[in-house]
């Protein structure tokens, strides 16, 4: 058992799912072809219910075609996104990691399971998971209903935004007069800001499980379950 942990197991297994002699490579379906984009939700739940879900993002915006790293910080962009949680953090120390990959128990069991990447991740894992949780909404609906983006960042309180044609305008104005301001921007603006939200619901009577996910996201891969 303990040689599953090691660098050279996982190696071993690689390669053989490159030579397509891994028992369950045929298992998988690649949408394409897969360009270096360095990010990727996953979410894996095995025969024996085992559950994992993680997040795979050098989590900056300017990286190149390095993705090298010193310490945390990405040496492309010189960390200029996290200037903030660098200061913070202090000389030395670790920053904290702003991913969200997560398991949700009911009764000790986990019942769903979920990732995301892209600008509005945060924004999209909670609307998701307040719509599933709290709201009883079918996990796919949840995922297709209008989404809250990244807000924009300035000097002052930060501006929510959300994509034009989205949301009634009535409500925007509801929360405008609650003193929050909200921008509206266009669908070629939206795709920096937006999140992409992966999940697999499992039912805790039948251990049924259902995979989901964000249909727009700019690729998808899809691993059945055995």
């Amino acid at each position: 058992m303990s040689s599953r942990v090691k660098k050279e197991t996982a190696a071993s297994i690689w390669q053989r799912m490159q030579d397509g002699k891994w028992a369950f490579s045929a298992k998988f379906r690649m949408a394409g072809s897969l360009p270096p984009n360095h990010f990727d939700g996953i979410v894996v739940v095995d025969r024996c219910g085992n559950v994992a879900a993680l997040t795979h993002s050098i989590n900056t915006s300017s990286w190149g075609h390095t993705g090298l790293f010193v310490g945390g910080i990405s040496i492309p962009d010189a960390g200029a996104l996290y200037q903030g949680a660098i200061q913070e953090a202090g000389a030395g120390k670790r920053l904290p990691e702003p991913m969200c990959p997560l398991i949700v128990l009911k009764d000790g069991k986990p019942v769903l399971a979920s990732s995301a990447i892209g600008g509005g991740l945060h924004q999209k894992t909670l609307q998701v998971l307040t719509s599933v949780l709290d709201f009883g909404m079918d996990p796919q609906a949840a995922v297709e209903q209008p989404a809250f983006l990244l807000p924009a960042f300035s000097a002052g309180p930060p501006v929510a935004q959300v994509e034009r044609g989205q949301f009634d305008s009535k409500l925007l104005d509801a929360v405008r007069a609650l003193g929050q301001e909200v921008r509206e921007i266009s669908i070629q603006e939206a795709g920096a800001y937006r999140g992409y939200w992966v999940g697999v619901q499992i039912a805790p009577k039948s251990n049924l499980r259902r995979g989901v996910g964000t249909r727009q996201a700019p690729l998808t891969s899809v691993a059945e379950g055995y």
